[in-house]
């Protein structure tokens, strides 16, 4: 008989996956139908064991859910219940996600089985993404070197990262050297795609092996991380689709920020905390799924519908290219403070084991880390599978330490 656990790695596996193909395709729109039959599964399987969470993290939540049901009675621009609700479950979806793999049992050759079979699929994504702009030239190509008509090509370099991450941890507990070719593989990949956020990404986790795996000549190795930077940085200015990215990235985001769709929606996020204080516009009104199927009046209000890609009649849509500014918008002041509380609890816990379960300690660190910073710029929501590693593959882990402390 399969058990609830193989289950759960399954499905899990199969919203990974369509979470990153491209977005014309089938695949794709099933990640939030795999979610859910995620839910049903963990429900049944919760119902006939022990339900467990780390202390305090089910309190926060419910005080979380709290304060949006509180936000949503004064606020003009709920637009009824169901909008309402469809918002929180999506808000809420790696919180439970995150509940859901902490009431599974791992054992460690378990979670290094996953670990695999996660770096597998991505790698076999890579080299056929690969094959289709070198090999085949039927990759569509939007920016950089590599591209793909299959795989969201962006979203996949954005993975890389995360996968390189849990290369680095695997290659330290295990020593062999499949890992080290494979973090060469994504390297490159993650390089050709000349995603900005991704090489930000690349810098960090390279911060942070110097500082976790070096911590006695941590000065030193930062030293000469930081050497390492300044050589890569100059060649890579040295290539011209990088160079002008760099200038496009400076103009708009630095010298000319009006009428550009993040930073509009951030500023807007800032200003509706302030003028909704404490608790913002409420679940499903701002950079959410509902704001888009219902067209929510504050882009009018907040004259976000001239800017282009936030406009309902742009060929575009950016109204979820963003993940903090729905979140702070949505929630205020209060609400964000309680969404960033519950969001970094996997991150806060693991801290006291960065010496005893080091491996875990790097992938949970260095996970959230690189997740938040792509979060600037990528709304977690919209794309489901970021999910797997961060929120889900956290649980699973801090559920392991607990079982054996």
């Amino acid at each position: 008989m399969i058990s609830n656990r193989k289950i759960f790695v399954f499905l899990s596996l199969l919203l990974f996956i369509s979470g990153l193909f491209d977005y014309h395709s089938f695949f794709n729109r099933m990640e939030y139908i795999f979610y859910g039959l995620i839910v049903l599964v963990a429900f049944v399987h919760i119902c006939n064991n022990k339900f467990r969470t780390p202390k305090g993290y089910v309190t926060w939540l419910i005080i979380f859910v709290a304060v949006c049901g509180i936000a949503a009675m004064p606020s003009p621009y709920v637009m009824g219940i169901s909008p309402f609700l469809i918002g929180l479950a999506a808000t809420l979806i790696p919180f439970i996600y995150f509940i859901i793999g902490y009431n599974y049992r791992f054992t460690d050759k378990d979670i290094l089985r996953y670990i695999n079979q996660i770096i597998t699929i991505v790698a076999i994504m890579n080299v056929i993404s690969l094959i289709e702009t070198f090999v085949l030239h039927s990759a569509r190509l939007i920016v950089g070197f590599v591209g793909s008509s299959i795989f969201w090509f962006q979203y996949l370099a954005s993975i890389n990262n995360q996968v390189i991450i849990l290369c680095i941890a695997l290659y330290k507990y295990t020593g062999k050297r499949k890992y080290i070719y494979l973090i060469l593989l994504f390297l490159v990949y993650s390089i050709l795609s000349i995603q900005l956020k991704t090489y930000v990404g690349l810098v960090i986790i390279l911060i942070g092996y110097a500082i976790i795996y070096n911590k006695r000549n941590a000065i030193w190795r930062l030293c000469r991380v930081g050497i390492l930077l300044a050589i890569a940085f100059m060649a890579l200015m040295q290539i011209p689709q990088i160079s002008r990215k760099v200038e496009h990235y400076n103009d708009i985001y630095a010298v000319n920020t009006d009428g550009v769709a993040r930073t509009e929606l951030y500023n807007a996020a800032l200003n509706i905390a302030n003028d909704y204080f404490p608790f913002g516009t409420g679940q499903g009104t701002f950079g959410s799924i509902p704001a888009n199927m219902y067209d929510s009046r504050v882009y009018y209000d907040y004259d976000l519908e001239y800017v282009w890609g936030l406009s309902r009649f742009d060929d575009v849509n950016f109204r979820m290219d963003t993940h903090w500014s729905s979140v702070i918008g949505e929630n205020g002041f209060v609400g964000t403070l309680l969404y960033a509380i519950i969001y970094l609890f996997p991150f806060v816990l693991i801290q006291k084991y960065r010496r005893s379960y080091r491996e875990y300690y790097f992938i949970i660190t260095m996970c959230y880390i690189v997740t938040t910073i792509e979060s600037i710029t990528l709304n977690l929501v919209a794309r489901v599978s970021f999910i797997v590693i961060y929120s889900g593959l956290s649980a699973i882990m801090l559920r392991r330490i607990s079982s054996k402390v």
